[in-house]
């Protein structure tokens, strides 16, 4: 009868993704993936709740100057956006020109799955993180057998 000891060591691993470091990775490697997508769901008009018809902007407002859609970024310290991106994501809205704009969620990674209607974007997420997960498992085998 044979034994097979094995000694793993999770030092390297650790020293990896110590800090900062893990948010670098996952920026790195699902940032641009996210933001592309996020531009792709606000073009398709996605976007919900739907702003009445009486709003100031008309149309589609979230990308009727496309400022927004083109400003959307993968950067290593996440996603990046122009400055008032931040307003339409604040939860409870927020008062533009004395219009009351609801939250407007539109990073895909975000956006609460169980009331999307369409499931394409679900389907886009799943694949983001899959592809993710596939890189990271690899990185930590990788480190743990040097």
């Amino acid at each position: 009868m044979y034994k097979v000891k094995v000694n793993i060591s999770f030092r390297k691993i650790l020293r990896r993704l110590q800090g900062d470091k893990i948010n670098k990775l996952i920026n790195k490697e699902m940032a641009y993936k996210v933001a592309k997508a996020s531009a792709s769901y606000i073009l398709a008009g996605k976007v919900v709740p739907k702003l009445s018809d009486n709003n100031p902007r008309k149309g589609k407002p979230l990308f009727d100057t496309r400022a927004l859609v083109k400003s959307l970024k993968g950067t290593p310290k996440g996603i990046r956006a122009i400055d008032y991106a931040t307003e339409h994501r604040k939860p409870g809205g927020y008062t533009w020109k004395n219009f009351n704009v609801p939250q407007r969620e539109f990073i895909i990674t975000q956006l609460p799955m169980a009331d999307v209607p369409v499931t394409s974007e679900q389907g886009t997420v799943d694949k983001i993180y899959k592809e993710f997960q596939d890189k990271f498992v690899k990185l930590i085998s990788k480190s743990i057998r040097k």
